[in-house]
């Protein structure tokens, strides 16, 4: 008798399921899942990241400059000789221009520059009112030569008398007594102020020890300056002390009178007896 029919196997066993992804370890399953969405050879070929650096900007102005260049460089005669002829016209165009601007530039500028043209043009147009200290010695040699080796020869002799090109210019040559005038009038030689000396002599903290300088309150403060020194010589004569007791004396100008026993020096007016002592001092003690 024949062997039965052997009975149906059971269900095979099911294929076996993936092997479950360590949970500790989750960038593997990525990589997997990455790599099958890609095609193949697709994540050896990719370039990593950042791994060529951008062109310099440098870089990049240079090469549209040689491309620009190749496509002016003409590949013909024509093209050569039309470009010949562009590069003489833009020539003779700057010619043309600069020639222009040298025209109108130093027209614009005098007039409407740093420095006008019009403000020289008003400097010109004055009529030079100063001469030089060197014309003076035509006349007034009495008065140059000595001015010339004293102290005072870096003072100019129109900074004190003032400006002297009309006087100069309609002065006679040779000077004489009767037409040396000196006065305020145009054409004269102006008298220096009495403040004149002042002005550099007063005794002030900023100017140098060695300087010549008086404190004007007590330096004869009754008389001028011109009264005692002399400004061509830029000497001074030191008045003299009073020789006479004062005591029971009337005042000075009873006997320095024109008519009294001493005439006053040359130069000296009748004064009150204060003005008279601020130069001349008393010789005693209580006088």
């Amino acid at each position: 008798m024949p062997d039965p029919a052997p009975a149906h196997d059971p269900m095979p066993d099911p294929a076996p399921a993936h092997d479950p992804v360590p949970a500790h370890d989750p960038l593997p399953a990525l990589a997997a899942d990455a790599s099958l969405d890609r095609p193949a050879g697709a994540l050896d070929s990719a370039p990593a990241p950042h791994s060529a650096p951008a062109p310099d900007s440098a870089q990049v102005r240079l090469a549209g400059a040689r491309r620009v260049l190749r496509r002016l460089r003409p590949t013909t005669r024509r093209g050569a000789l039309r470009l010949g002829i562009a590069g003489a016209g833009l020539v003779a165009l700057l010619g043309v221009g600069a020639v222009g601007i040298a025209i109108a530039v130093p027209w614009a500028y005098g007039e409407y520059g740093f420095h006008p043209e019009r403000n020289a043009q008003s400097w010109a147009a004055l009529t030079p009112r100063y001469a030089d200290s060197t014309l003076c010695q035509r006349c007034h040699t009495a008065e140059f030569s000595p001015w010339q080796a004293a102290p005072h020869a870096v003072v100019t002799c129109e900074s004190c008398h003032g400006p002297l090109g009309e006087h100069a210019a309609t002065a006679p040559v040779p000077a004489t007594d009767a037409n040396v005038v000196v006065g305020a009038l145009p054409g004269t030689i102006a008298e220096p102020r009495p403040d004149l000396c002042v002005v550099c002599h007063e005794r002030i903290a900023g100017r140098p020890a060695a300087f010549p300088q008086v404190t004007l309150t007590e330096h004869y403060g009754g008389a001028t300056c011109r009264a005692c020194h002399d400004p061509h010589t830029a000497t001074a004569a030191t008045p003299p002390d009073i020789s006479h007791p004062l005591a029971k004396l009337p005042a000075c100008v009873v006997c320095h009178a024109p008519a009294g026993l001493k005439p006053l020096p040359a130069g000296h007016v009748e004064s009150p007896d204060a003005v008279c002592r601020s130069c001349h001092r008393a010789a005693g003690p209580g006088d």
